[in-house]
């Protein structure tokens, strides 16, 4: 009888071996599994930032270019602007210069409307 309770007790023991095996391995298939959804879901936020990026760089860039065209353009104006204002201060000199010599009887340069802006 001492063999039979050795015989059982063994092959007790060879089960419980075997199921914890199958229950190892279906928990390293698990494990696996697992992780092989979240290196997936890792790499998708990554590609996602990654675009989100390039996005912005995009975005900061036409922005950039936008204050680069309207600084030009504000520029070009403003030289005008320096250009007539120029023009104006030498069209009332001038004119000043003909009132002046008109009131001192230089007749010629009587007729000489004065300068607007």
């Amino acid at each position: 009888m001492k063999s039979f309770t050795a015989i059982a007790a063994l092959s007790l023991c060879f089960a419980a071996s075997a199921h914890a095996q199958m229950d190892q391995s279906q928990s390293q298939d698990t494990r696996a599994a697992l992780n092989a959804q979240q290196a997936g879901a890792a790499q998708q936020q990554l590609d996602q930032n990654a675009a989100n990026q390039a996005d912005h760089d995009a975005a900061v860039a036409a922005r950039n270019q936008t204050i680069d065209n309207q600084q030009s353009n504000y520029d070009a104006a403003m030289h005008e602007h320096h250009h007539d204002v120029r023009a104006y201060h030498r069209a009332m000199r001038q004119w000043h210069a003909d009132v002046a010599a008109c009131e001192a009887g230089d007749h010629s340069r009587c007729d000489h409307p004065e300068p607007t802006e």
